[in-house]
């Protein structure tokens, strides 16, 4: 359930709207703009997957769990993923 709400903060975030089709007239090519759009994608979703799924301990006699740094660290991935994605739109409305 936590997943489906990333999902839709990212597109109330617009990161579902791919820059590279809405350059027709612009200096920006099309095709670098989708490969950034789709590593934003990336970023953002393995980041919330890493905050929803992955439980991760190690050691054997006294285990240490690392979900707190999963944690963290989807989040930053997840944030990164829509600042990127909000500065590549607005590198196209420039």
């Amino acid at each position: 359930m936590v997943f489906v709400g990333f999902t839709a903060v990212f597109y109330w975030f617009g990161g579902f709207s791919n820059p590279g089709f809405l350059t027709e007239d612009t200096l920006y090519d099309g095709s670098r703009l989708t490969r950034a759009w789709i590593y934003t994608l990336a970023m953002f979703f393995g980041g919330a997957f890493s905050v929803c799924f992955i439980e991760h301990e190690i050691g054997i006699l006294a285990p240490i769990n690392l979900r707190f740094r999963y944690v963290l660290g989807g989040l930053g991935l997840m944030a990164g993923g829509v600042i990127w994605g909000q500065m590549l739109h607005q590198a196209i409305a420039l």
